[in-house]
């Protein structure tokens, strides 16, 4: 039956489900069927959409007007990983189903193994796949492929290749539509460099896709991925084991890690990676279609590489003299919160150079006001007054105005810190140039998740994903064990320079008194050009609206459906997909589960 209702609404034209949802006496039973509900779709429906909206695409493919080379060949690299006899002859088998369209194979090797012997590789286990197709393959070690073949890799009429980490099994689509999507970019340089002399559009150099699981003959656990997300690529290679690399732009990253070539311990793919997405001029373009299949033997191999892969901490230096760090806490009375919240902030706080500020806005508690003089009195916050309406932004704005420090931290008065590394790990990634917002990760009084980073576009404005996960979980993707980008990260805990937070004007005291500005203003510091940024190395508490209450009232919904209606304008809300999501997952709930259509 909610199946049913959920179909009959979503008929509906969004402009007209947005009004339907704003009238009070609908609310409710809207609330009812949509709110926290999306139908459930298998991952064998899921890939069923893809695989239609593929062919239906490729009929009439065309590149900004120009056909893609029904007959381009690609060439494919594939590492002999530790493992791989198991898992080459099954990927061998996909390829061979593709050989019309692959001109090459390389197999590189480490030539540090005994195991290894590049006569014995060909005599006893390539030959035997090979025999009678009419795939040309060379073998090579890593290193030497690196450094000599790179440059000369023959009958390519692309100047793309395809590497594989290890073998993987490959899908009647999987590079039809990984050329068509460098193409369509090849060819809009080209015509663009034709007509005004000079090159306006990049050709990518790196091109990722999605990818799932093939365990015991099941397609499972599918990684759908964000777009670029620099920072979690710098800690965890989350954009998987193949990769369609532009050889030009490989080569150049490629010189410039001359230690890593000759290593065979390193991990050289994602080194490459890093090192290009660390290149603005480099683009790097993610194709959101399951497009190959990793292959695990067991379910214990399943869980250790595919669910949770290795994640490295990366620990920023920071400068010589400490920077002040203003820490800005707005409160109405709430005794009680207060003095958890700056109790728990000097006896979990080893960063030492902060000052607070206490934003007193109109409090008329005795016992509230005379613990706010006694903190004063004590030098342990700076207290100030808002004697005005309750407007977040406003009061925020306020505060910044009388704080002295080079990173303003905007922080709730019902937080409650867990651990005394939390400002350290944040003020050291603020710190990067190219960060605006770093987030903190917040849990609700059960431990379970309230904030790992804000995902746009959800419930039609925006959302927390993995909210009321556990504390310990690992998330989609291993996502709640990683420092990432996200579009946005909540003010309950948020720090920022000083200085990107006056390039974008502070909050907007205008439109949004009390929701959603902590959104608007990381969108507006991301519309600059900086990365914002989550951190699961910063925890605490959130003891979420306890002083201000839920939005029970007429008043309260009516301000709230106004603010939502501000963003879903002002950003684009209703079509927008998140960068650091991805347009298969569902924008009804927040756990990362299949979207009914792609957005």
């Amino acid at each position: 039956m909610k199946n049913l209702l959920y179909r009959l609404i979503y008929a509906i034209p969004v402009r007209w489900r947005h009004w339907f949802s704003s009238i009070s006496i609908v609310k409710s039973c809207y609330d009812a069927i949509i709110g926290g509900y999306s139908p459930n779709i298998s991952y064998k429906q899921l890939l069923s959409k893809q695989e239609k909206f593929l062919a239906a695409n490729e009929s009439g493919a065309e590149s900004n007007g120009k056909s893609v080379n029904a007959n381009q060949l690609i060439t494919v690299v594939i590492e002999l990983s530790p493992g791989f006899e198991k898992r080459l002859a099954p990927c061998i088998n996909s390829l061979l189903l593709l050989s019309n369209e692959v001109s090459n194979l390389y197999f590189l090797y480490d030539s540090t193994s005994d195991e290894n012997n590049e006569q014995l590789l060909i005599t006893n286990v390539l030959s035997p796949l090979l025999e009678g197709s009419s795939l040309i393959y060379t073998l090579a070690s890593k290193a030497h492929f690196i450094n000599v073949q790179l440059n000369n890799l023959g009958n390519v009429v692309s100047d793309a290749f395809v590497w594989c980490q290890t073998p993987v099994i490959f899908y009647a689509h999987s590079f039809k539509v990984l050329l068509k999507n460098y193409n369509s970019q090849y060819y809009s340089y080209i015509d663009n460099v034709s007509a005004r002399g000079a090159a306006v559009a990049s050709i990518p150099a790196v091109i990722y896709c999605d990818h799932d699981i093939l365990s015991n003959g099941k397609r499972m656990s599918p990684a759908l991925k964000p777009a670029l997300n620099i920072d979690w690529l710098l800690c965890s290679n989350y954009m998987g084991r193949v990769i369609l690399f532009d050889r030009a732009q490989l080569t150049t990253h490629v010189k410039s890690l001359p230690s890593f070539v000759n290593d065979n311990q390193i991990d050289l793919l994602h080194a490459v990676l890093k090192a290009v997405a660390r290149d603005s001029a480099c683009p790097i373009k993610h194709v959101p279609f399951v497009l190959y299949s990793e292959q695990h033997i067991n379910q214990e191999t399943l869980e250790a590489n595919a669910t949770h892969p290795v994640v490295s901490r990366l620990n920023w230096p920071l400068p010589e003299k400490s920077p002040l760090v203003s820490i800005i806490i707005p409160t109405r009375n709430s005794q009680q919160l207060v003095q958890q919240c700056i109790d728990s902030l000097y006896l979990f706080t080893q960063y030492d150079d902060f000052e607070v500020l206490l934003v007193d806005n109109g409090s008329d508690d005795a016992q509230s006001i005379e613990y706010f003089k006694q903190l004063a009195a004590a030098n342990k916050v700076n207290l100030l007054h808002y004697n005005a309406p309750f407007n977040y932004s406003a009061i925020n704005n306020f505060a910044v105005g009388h704080a002295k420090g080079d990173i303003l931290l905007f922080m709730n008065n019902d937080i409650e810190l867990l651990h005394e590394h939390w400002l350290t790990e944040m003020v050291m990634q603020v710190l990067r140039d190219d960060i605006g917002c770093v987030g903190a990760k917040l849990l609700f009084p059960d431990m379970t998740i309230q904030h790992a980073g804000v995902i746009v576009g959800l419930w039609g404005c925006a959302g927390h994903g993995h909210k009321h996960f556990k504390r310990d979980d690992n998330g989609y993707m291993n996502r709640l064990n990683v420092v990432q980008n996200y579009s946005a990260v909540t003010a309950a805990c948020m720090a920022v320079r000083t200085t990107v937070f006056n390039d974008v004007n502070g909050f907007n005291e205008t439109d949004l008194s009390v929701s959603f500005n902590d959104v608007d203003f990381c969108l507006k510091v991301q519309t600059k050009g900086f990365r914002n940024l989550w951190t699961p190395y910063a925890e605490m508490i959130h003891h979420e609206s306890i002083s201000r209450g839920p939005e029970n009232t007429p008043e309260k919904r009516a301000r709230e459906a106004n603010e939502i209606a501000y963003m879903r304008k002002e950003w684009h809300l209703e079509t927008q997909v998140d960068p650091a999501y991805n347009p298969w997952l569902t924008h009804n709930k927040e756990d990362f589960s299949f979207a009914a259509e792609k957005r």
